[in-house]
């Protein structure tokens, strides 16, 4: 197995001797943390799960017994084995209880006995039944169920009715005896979201496992997607109060999780089995165990969440790469941050972005750190420096009297915002620049006295000197153009989205050549992309370290959606492509995707290895709206750069 792809030992196979593996502390605490943070405040350490016991499985499945024990099965080669554990924790191999290989083997304790139902490789389903009503059996076959199928399971309610449940969804109850079904199976669709162009009526594809809560009744299922930009193997839920239906809306509840079964402890604490079945999965065919949390308002961007269901918290991880070691810069609300992409003569780093935290009104913020540092300040080790470069008092053209007048949504939500945005340092001719907006309304004026002042636009700040010392000088104010950074390309001069700064540079920011970028290449819209225009955001520039021009956007991959209407099948990447020949017109070819790391750029610490910042605008990256940053992988292939979320923490 790859290095780095799961967190345990060696890879080992069933032997059937006592297989002990302590599970992480979030089985518990983790559980009941917070899983979403309040602007300004804190947010849990990132925690990646780990297996349970190091052997090769696929489909694991647990189930609570009567007898307070807790029972793991899996698709081992050569059969169905089976452990046994009291705390999660410490696992007992019972030894090998069906000795043919099937698709799926869950075990279920009904009427106090163990059943398996299980799928053969010609489709067949059946189920199996312990002859003991002991877990570890033996088990008689009852024969065929359905006559087709691949994941079957059981649902007991608790008027004593047993039901088949399969695949997408499909469910019938049985008979008394559980010989067969009583009734033909129906389908359980998901409502369908109005917003969303191709949403899904299906909870999912495969795997289904029906569970209930305080009356609700919850659908699991799993499904794929390109959420990431390569194919992912979510786990989703939809929930009810029949069994039957009608059911919610399907919401994502474990990124990575597959198929899955959902248990509880007996009090209120409820968890899931996952196995990793895609690229992206923090390992590959090891049973773990995931804590959920039931919750209303895991769904940033859709306020139609009806009932509780259940989640995995975003703290949680269950994804490939070294996100778990990450720790924001602080606990202020913080978006799209951007850093000089190399050091000062004095050795640092500057960093800044849309300053969003009510502590940070009116105040344009830098933060620096030494560039030897960048490993220790991403994981917390060190904290950057702070300091208030520029505040609204200081602006010569702002209205500051009508803008924190008009931020009270007198001209409609959500007003004119008390924060800088966009904030993007970058050093260009031995010295500090920092171009930043104050957003307006869309269609109204952005100055209420004929030109005198203004209560919105963009700007830039020129240091004395490439430090934030300054003395500062604040530059002119152009209408609302929010991605201004400059690079220096092949020929010595500066670009920027690919066009070349009038020289001597800056002259009146009026003036400045506002070029279109390049179009983009054709990006499917499938699952493996959605933003129509194929980028939000786009830039076009020149890395003299690679040695190429790049196309570089923040799109976000998953289902079709209008941005920022549903973000919880989707998740704000970055996209890159180079330049095939070198040169700045291309031709580039269909992007790659950096997961997670949203609108905002790469820089190079001293040693020369890449980051990227990292702030969080989707539900299944490490925290939501903190300032952080995040070590990549370079592959290079040709003139192409690939680039992704490095595998370990880079060691200084």
């Amino acid at each position: 197995m790859a290095r780095g792809l799961y967190a345990g030992g060696k890879v080992g196979d069933c032997r059937g001797e006592t297989m002990k593996r302590t599970l992480i502390t979030l089985i518990l605490c983790l559980a009941s943390a917070a899983v979403r943070a309040a602007v300004g405040g804190a947010v849990p350490d990132p925690v990646k799960v780990l297996p349970i016991l190091d052997v090769e499985m696929r489909g694991p499945a647990i189930c609570r017994a009567a007898d307070g024990y807790y029972y793991l099965t899996g698709m081992t080669p050569g059969g169905v084995s089976l452990w046994r554990s009291k705390d999660m924790k410490t696992w007992d191999a019972l030894g090998r209880v069906w000795p043919e290989e099937v698709l799926s083997s869950e075990l279920h304790h009904i009427k106090g006995t163990f059943y398996i139902p299980y799928a053969q490789a010609n489709k067949i389903c059946g189920l199996l039944r312990s002859k003991t009503g002991r877990a570890e059996g033996p088990y008689e076959d009852l024969g065929r169920i359905t006559p087709a199928g691949s994941s079957p399971s059981l649902f007991a309610d608790d008027d004593g009715a047993v039901y088949w449940v399969m695949d997408e969804g499909w469910i019938a109850r049985m008979k008394d005896d559980l010989t067969g079904l009583a009734e033909r199976p129906r389908l359980i669709l998901a409502k369908p979201e109005p917003t969303i162009g191709t949403s899904p009526q299906y909870v999912g594809r495969r795997g289904a496992f029906l569970f209930k809560r305080k009356g609700v009744y919850c659908l699991t299922a799993a499904d794929w997607s390109g959420r990431t930009g390569y194919p992912v193997d979510d786990t989703f839920v939809a929930t009810a109060t029949n069994v039957y239906g009608p059911y919610d809306y399907r919401f994502l509840m474990v990124a990575h999780g597959g198929e899955t079964t959902v248990f509880d402890d007996g009090k209120d604490n409820w968890f899931c089995t996952m196995a990793g079945t895609d690229v992206r999965a923090a390992f590959h065919h090891r049973p773990v165990i995931v804590p959920l949390t039931w919750t209303k308002n895991a769904l940033r961007f859709n306020g139609k969440v009806g009932r509780e269901f259940p989640w995995k918290a975003q703290h949680i991880i269950t994804e490939r790469g070294c996100w778990a070691e990450m720790r924001p810069f602080s606990d202020h609300h913080f978006r799209d941050p951007w850093f000089t992409t190399r050091a000062n003569s004095e050795g640092y780093i500057f960093a800044s972005g849309s300053l969003t935290d009510d502590r940070d009104a009116e105040k344009l913020i830098l933060y620096r750190f030494k560039a030897a540092d960048t490993a220790d300040i991403g994981r917390g080790a060190k904290k950057p420096e702070q300091k208030t470069v520029l505040t609204f008092e200081q602006l010569p053209w702002l209205d500051v009297e009508n803008r924190r007048k008009l931020g009270i949504n007198e001209w409609g939500k959500p007003g004119l915002t008390p924060f800088f945005m966009d904030a993007k340092p970058f050093i260009m001719n031995g010295r500090l620049y920092v171009s930043f907006a104050l957003y307006d309304i869309k269609g109204k004026p952005q100055t209420l006295d004929s030109g005198k002042t203004f209560i919105s636009g963009s700007c830039m700040i020129r240091s004395a000197n490439d430090t934030w010392d300054g003395p500062w000088e604040i530059l002119d104010r152009t209408e609302l153009y929010h991605f201004f950074s400059p690079e220096p390309g092949p020929d010595g001069r500066y670009y920027h989205r690919g066009a070349p700064l009038p020289e001597p540079f800056p002259g009146p920011m009026q003036k400045f050549e506002r070029r279109k970028p390049l179009h983009l290449p054709t990006m499917p819209v499938d699952g493996a992309a959605v933003s129509t225009e194929g980028w939000a955001g786009g830039d076009l520039r020149y890395c003299p370290l690679f040695g190429n021009w790049h196309l570089t956007g923040g799109p976000t991959a998953g289902p079709t959606v209008p941005f920022n209407i549903v973000m919880y099948t989707t998740s704000y990447d970055e996209s890159h492509a180079w330049s095939e020949s070198g040169e700045r017109d291309g031709p580039y070819p269909r992007p790659h995707i950096i997961p997670h790391v949203g609108s905002g750029n790469y820089f190079f610490d001293d040693r020369g290895r890449c980051w990227h910042s990292y702030f969080g605008d989707d539900d299944t990256g490490p925290w939501f709206c903190r300032l952080g940053i995040v070590p990549l992988k370079v592959e290079k292939h040709g003139r192409q750069i690939h680039l992704d979320i490095a595998d370990e923490w880079p060691k200084d």
